[in-house]
């Protein structure tokens, strides 16, 4: 966990520099007008969405996960830093394209990684803790950028040129490090004893049954089994209108940047909303994980979603709209990270199909990403955007009722 966590927030370094980037001036040097920003920020998930349920696929397949995610993070890290060298617009757009295109591999095949290895009740806690990553990376994207952009001009260099270049190449020397202690799956995993390896399957046989370990016929079977279960539908439901509403992670530093303090300033209010997050999210996720229930683990943080964009569209006093923006992150997140064990307690069997549905879902999920960069116009209100987040925060809370539901009726009908 500790690893997956560091390479988390090197993920979402990578992912997000741009955004730190906007604030020195990488508009201006690379000649960007209109909406070519916006088009760049969308474009990563492009990428990040067309390899997604193919690269989980194959993860479902291999012995040694740990590897595989370690070489798409070395190709992600090498991505991000030469994005620090390119000119023009074209150059931004397809180097966030690749970057998105090999970050695809990480986020569902470390949630599968996961659960091939936690029960049941182990899994909202352990999402949440490895969820915590992102936070941190969100929380101190801000910090760490203040300190790289002050390199500003050093051997001629851009300040956001040096962003890209030294959190790249933080990460691929991570992921060189990270293949040679992650493990493997239970069942084979070298670091582990004869002994320690026959509790850790027993834990896992007990809890999800033989099927844990038993893969589809096919690839292709599995995303079959995935496709044609109604419980995918709803929880991609579920996920995709929270993402929307957590889209307002993308423009954070620009909407923060409206409260009208410096860039330096403004970075630092970026990280007390993901610092929360972090503790509020693993609360949520251990409190889930204590009673079992997901339903109100999701519903009650996305009716704080709602309430915080009611009050950051309402209004443009400093203290009101911080509330909110300290509110949106700790909610949003908090339902998503359930909503993702959710997935892996029942969507569990056979191991094929449960690593089609947790790229399949976090794939359609994330398109909301493409269109949702459009929507933050309009500064310092960003009416539009927030009406957008709050609308889809009830539309999941509406899907999670709508999949307890069919959870009950399933119940009775196997009952029957």
């Amino acid at each position: 966990m500790p690893l997956l966590i560091l390479f988390f927030i090197l993920n979402f370094l990578d992912r997000q520099n741009i955004a730190s980037a906007r604030l020195a001036n990488i508009e201006r040097d690379l000649s960007l007008v209109g909406t070519q920003y916006q088009t760049c920020v969308s474009i990563l998930f492009v990428g990040y969405i067309i390899m997604q349920v193919p690269s989980n696929l194959i993860l479902g397949q291999i012995k040694r996960p740990g590897w595989y995610l370690c070489g798409c993070m070395a190709a992600w890290g090498t991505i991000s830093a030469c994005t620090g060298a390119v000119q023009n617009f074209h150059g931004l757009l397809v180097c966030r394209f690749l970057l998105g295109f090999f970050e695809s591999a990480f986020f569902p095949g470390a949630i599968y990684y996961i659960s091939a290895w936690y029960t049941k009740r182990e899994l909202a806690l352990r999402t949440a803790i490895f969820y915590a990553g992102s936070q941190l990376g969100n929380a101190f994207g801000g910090l760490i950028a203040i300190g790289i952009l002050n390199l500003d001009g050093h051997l001629g260099i851009a300040g956001w040129r040096w962003l890209f270049l030294i959190e790249g190449s933080a990460t691929v020397i991570v992921a060189g490090l990270g293949a040679l202690v992650l493990p493997g799956l239970p069942s084979s995993d070298t670091h582990l004893t004869p002994e320690e390896r026959d509790l850790a399957v027993w834990r896992l046989r007990e809890d999800f049954g033989d099927a844990h370990f038993t893969p589809s016929t096919s690839r292709l079977d599995g995303f079959r089994l995935a496709v044609c279960d109604p419980k995918t539908w709803f929880l991609c439901a579920i996920l995709f209108f929270t993402f929307v509403a957590a889209a307002v992670t993308n423009f954070f530093p620009s909407v923060v940047n409206t409260l009208g303090y410096s860039r330096n300033i403004t970075l630092l209010l970026t990280a007390p909303p993901y610092l929360l997050c972090c503790a509020v999210t693993m609360l949520n996720g251990m409190h889930a994980d204590r009673t079992g229930d997901r339903f109100y683990h999701i519903t009650i943080p996305l009716l704080i979603t709602v309430g915080a964009n009611i009050l950051a569209a309402t209004t443009t006093g400093i203290a009101a709209r911080y509330v909110a923006m300290m509110l949106m992150p700790s909610s949003f997140y908090s339902a998503s990270t359930v909503t993702l064990a959710w997935i892996s307690q029942i969507i569990n069997q056979p191991a094929m199909k449960r690593a089609a549905a947790i790229a399949l879902i976090n794939a359609i999920s994330n398109t909301s990403n493409i269109w949702t960069s459009y929507l933050y116009i309009g500064p310092p209100r960003y009416l539009l955007a927030l009406s957008v987040n709050g609308i889809a925060a009830t539309i999941a809370m509406m899907a999670a009722v709508g999949l307890r539901r069919y959870l009950a009726h399933e119940d009775k009908r196997i009952a029957l």
